[in-house]
């Protein structure tokens, strides 16, 4: 599991073919799970025309719960949009997987409304069933492009609490004192 985890003040530019890419780790799989983990003013490039798996925090995410997960004043740009690959504000793909608590906030990007791309997730691929995909997410870019995810017209997806908070602040939960 990874815990408790800060990144601050980092750039991350990419030319080669990178596959999957993201501010903590281009790839979480199979049950790892990932608890407060904060990002904060960490900008990323992606410079070369290949399909990428692009996030603020993780690249792509398989079978793996998420929880607190918060990205402030930082960016992603791409400079091929036409092959862009699937590229998230937190998440590029969630793979099976959930978001529980997240906020985005003051951030950039050059990613446009269409195919692949969200907010909290590019893409989301889910079994099916009841369990809740994305719980309890804010952002506050008043003229965002973006959906919260890309959507599959073919699928439907359970979320809660979605929604858009202009307080420049994160909406997570406070931390709480255990003894």
């Amino acid at each position: 599991m990874l815990k408790d985890i800060v990144v601050q003040h980092s750039t991350l530019s990419t030319s080669t073919d990178s596959d999957k890419i993201g501010a903590i780790s281009g790839w979480l799989i199979e049950g790892a799970g990932a608890n407060n983990i904060k990002v904060n003013d960490v900008h990323i490039t992606v410079k070369n025309s290949d399909f990428n798996y692009v996030g603020g925090v993780f690249g792509n995410v398989v079978e793996t719960p998420l929880s607190l997960l918060e990205i402030t004043d930082s960016s992603v740009k791409r400079n091929n949009l036409g092959k862009s690959g699937k590229n998230g504000l937190l998440v590029g793909q969630l793979d099976k997987s959930t978001i529980n608590n997240g906020s985005v906030v003051n951030f950039v990007h050059n990613l446009v409304l269409g195919k692949y791309n969200g907010i909290a997730a590019g893409v989301i691929l889910q079994s099916e069933g009841d369990e809740i995909v994305l719980d309890s997410i804010s952002h506050n870019d008043i003229d965002s492009t973006l959906q919260w995810h890309y959507v599959n017209p073919r699928k439907t997806y359970r979320t809660n609490n979605l929604y858009l908070d202009l307080s420049n602040e994160s909406t997570l939960p406070p931390p709480v004192c255990r003894f």
